[in-house]
C-alpha cells in the first residue's frame, strides 16, 4: 500500500499515466495496486476511471475515517469474497491460531520483561509457556486458551503495579479501576488505527476469525490488533504506570463504580501510544508492521503465502 499526502493535491490522468501532484512533487501510480490519499485535493474523473480499469484500490483518509472507491471489478470485492470463503473453511482456525500465538508470545515478552526488572512473576511465565504447548482443534478451545493466557498475564501485571491503581484483574463495560480504564482507552485507539489500515487495504473489517463476525463491530480489526496490544498499548501504559506518571486522583474521573481516563490522562496516553507507533522494529515502525500484517493476511487469503502475525523480536 502506498500512502500519498498533499494539501491541494490533484490526481489526474496524463496520457496513459495516473499522476498524483502536490506541493511535495509529482509521481505516477504505476508500481502499487493500493493507494491511500490523505490531506486535501481533487480527483479527476478520468483518473478515477483509469484506476478502475487497472484494478487499483483507491481510498481517501482523514484521521481514522477511510472512504474507499468501489466498482464492479474492484479488488476489494474479490478480497471480501475470499474473507467469507475462508470463514467457512479450516483457514479460519489457522488465522485465529496465528493471532493467538503471536499475541500470547507478546504477553510472554512483557512478563519476562517484568521478571528482568525484579518482579516475581515466574509462576505466570511458566503458566503461559505451558498453555502455549496446547494444540486446539477448533475455535472454541482456542478462545479458551487465549482467555487463560490473558488471566495469567493480568496477574503478572497486578503483581507489578502499585496498589493505588486498584488493579486486580481487567474489568470492562465499565472499567472499575485505573489500569482497566487506561487499557480500554488505549485499545480503542489501537482498534481505530487497525480498522483504518484494513479499510485502506480493501478488507471488510466486520469479517473476523478469532472474534465472531458482526455487523455491529469491526471484528477483524479486533483480531488483527491483538498482537499489537502489548508492543503499542501495554508497553506504553507500563512505562506511565511503573513511573507513576498517571495520577489516580488527577488523571482519572469516576462515575459511580466506573473509572475513566480524564482529559489530562488521555493526553498522556495519546502521546505515549503515538511514540510507540513510531518506534522502529527491524527498521519498520510498529504502524508499518500493522500494515505489513494486513498485507500478509491478504496474501494468505489469495493463496499466495503463509499468514504471519507480528511478534516482538527476542534476542
Amino acid at each position: 500500500m502506498r500512502e500519498l499526502y498533499g494539501l491541494g493535491y490533484v490526481l489526474k490522468k496524463e496520457k496513459e499515466k495516473i499522476v498524483f501532484s502536490s506541493e511535495l512533487g509529482s509521481e505516477t501510480l504505476d508500481n502499487y495496486k493500493t493507494f491511500v490519499l490523505t490531506g486535501k485535493g481533487k480527483i479527476n474523473v478520468s483518473a478515477l476511471l483509469a484506476s478502475a480499469e487497472r484494478g487499483i484500490t483507491l481510498s481517501l483518509r482523514r484521521g481514522f475515517d477511510v472512504l474507499r472507491f468501489e466498482y464492479p471489478s474492484s479488488p476489494s470485492l474479490m478480497l471480501r469474497s475470499r474473507q467469507i470463503e475462508t470463514l467457512r473453511s479450516d483457514g479460519s482456525l489457522e488465522i485465529a491460531a496465528e493471532i493467538v500465538r503471536a499475541s500470547s508470545l507478546n504477553k510472554l515478552w512483557i512478563v519476562r520483561f517484568l521478571k528482568s526488572i525484579g518482579y516475581e512473576v515466574d509462576e505466570e511465565e511458566s503458566e503461559i509457556e505451558r498453555i502455549l504447548q496446547e494444540k486446539p482443534s477448533s475455535l472454541e478451545p482456542l478462545r479458551r486458551i487465549e482467555a487463560r493466557i490473558t488471566v495469567a498475564y493480568h496477574e503478572a501485571l497486578r503483581k507489578a503495579l502499585d496498589p493505588s491503581y486498584g488493579f486486580k484483574s481487567r474489568t470492562r463495560r465499565p472499567p472499575k479501576d485505573c489500569v482497566s480504564a487506561a487499557m480500554s482507552y488505549g485499545y480503542m485507539k489501537l482498534y481505530r488505527y487497525m480498522e483504518a489500515t484494513l479499510l485502506a487495504e480493501g478488507f471488510d473489517p466486520r469479517i473476523g476469525y478469532l472474534h465472531i463476525p458482526s455487523r455491529q463491530r469491526p471484528s477483524l480489526a479486533l483480531d488483527m490488533a491483538e498482537p499489537f496490544r502489548q508492543p503499542v498499548v501495554d508497553s506504553a501504559l507500563l512505562t506511565l504506570l511503573l513511573n507513576k506518571d498517571l495520577n489516580p486522583a488527577k488523571d482519572f474521573r469516576r462515575e459511580g463504580e466506573a473509572v475513566y481516563l480524564g482529559v489530562r490522562g488521555r493526553k498522556k496516553v495519546d502521546v505515549a501510544i503515538r511514540k510507540k507507533l513510531e518506534l522502529k522494529v527491524n527498521g519498520v515502525t510498529l504502524l508499518g508492521w500493522m500494515k505489513l500484517q494486513a498485507v500478509s493476511l491478504k496474501a494468505y487469503l489469495a493463496g499466495e503465502g503463509v499468514f504471519k502475525a507480528f511478534t516482538i523480536p527476542t534476542r
